[in-house]
């Protein structure tokens, strides 16, 4: 099975971290939700997907001191990295409910955040780690 064949299950509802709070509170633009469906997988999508990671990936030095989460910051953590590639993933037409904020665990055993992008297609990761979608 192709890891591109499957998609993320849902469990229970979570409260969201604190910094996402602040980050919303200063963007509410930004925090909007939706109930859509998943996108529809296609070229167009993942051509998106590829150009806006890489973009986003090359604008931004990696921080991990950094503080809060900013859009489009000269140095920056993960975090930073997700809320901008969300921020050009929204301003091309994608719905908010798509695009989802996740932790994960590094091979290091230190917490890390990416963004996970739902579509028709399967679940895909943007991440500041790996250039790979």
């Amino acid at each position: 099975m192709s890891i591109h064949d499957t998609s993320i299950t849902f469990g229970d509802n979570v409260l969201a971290p604190q910094a996402w709070i602040e980050f919303a509170n200063e963007h509410p633009d930004q925090a909007q939700i939706a109930n859509d469906e998943p996108m529809e997988n296609s070229d167009a999508v993942m051509n998106t997907l590829a150009e806006i990671n890489e973009k986003v990936n090359g604008k931004i030095y990696p921080n991990e001191a950094a503080q809060g989460w900013t859009i489009y910051p000269q140095t920056g953590k993960c975090t930073d990295y997700v809320v901008t590639k969300r921020y050009e993933l929204l301003r091309n037409g994608f719905s908010p409910s798509c695009l989802l904020i996740a932790e994960v665990v590094t091979p290091e055993n230190e917490p890390h955040a990416i963004l996970v992008i739902r579509t028709t297609g399967g679940d895909y990761v943007l991440d500041n780690r790996n250039e790979m979608i």
